[in-house]
């Protein structure tokens, strides 16, 4: 799931129209990836803890985020 996420996140780079909100919605979750693996490399993954981060993860407001612009 988090590979997937990663995925997702790389596409933020592309985007032609930062201030779009699908970008916006896209940056978060490549922050979301990029804070995941920074805490990775100081202490090992903690599945009951990034379980509960996922959860919160899916209920935020970005997911029903629409643009308009070319990717």
């Amino acid at each position: 799931m988090v590979a997937r996420l990663s995925e997702i996140g790389e596409l933020a780079q592309k985007a032609h129209r930062p201030d779009d909100w699908a970008a916006q919605s896209v940056m978060g979750i490549a922050r979301w990836v990029a804070e995941l693996r920074r805490r990775e490399t100081i202490r090992a993954r903690d599945a009951d803890g990034l379980e509960a981060e996922l959860h919160e993860l899916c209920r935020r407001r970005l997911w029903n985020w629409r643009g308009g612009g070319k990717w």
